[in-house]
């Protein structure tokens, strides 16, 4: 979906994306502005849940709990990883 892969591909998430200037660009956040950019472009509650593989044994899922994004600013703590597996 272009949504997602216009402002990521090719492009240094710290440097690159506005969204990162002030968040960690951890998976987990990653994770987070894929959600937010998903769920403005399909109807209410279409987006059940979005999993991000880091590595092949690695991932987050995010279901667009809380926390919101703000939590997961540079110096903040990443709450998101429950969703680890």
């Amino acid at each position: 979906m272009e949504v997602i892969t216009k402002p990521l591909d090719k492009k240094d998430l710290d440097e690159d994306v506005p969204y990162f200037a002030n968040v960690v660009s951890t998976t987990e956040n990653l994770a987070v502005f894929i959600w937010e950019n998903l769920q403005k472009h399909l109807p209410v509650k279409a987006l059940y849940k979005i999993k991000l593989y880091d590595t092949d044994e690695s991932s987050v899922v995010y279901r667009g709990e809380s926390p919101a994004p703000s939590a997961f600013m540079a110096g903040g703590s990443a709450l998101l990883n429950e969703g680890l597996s």
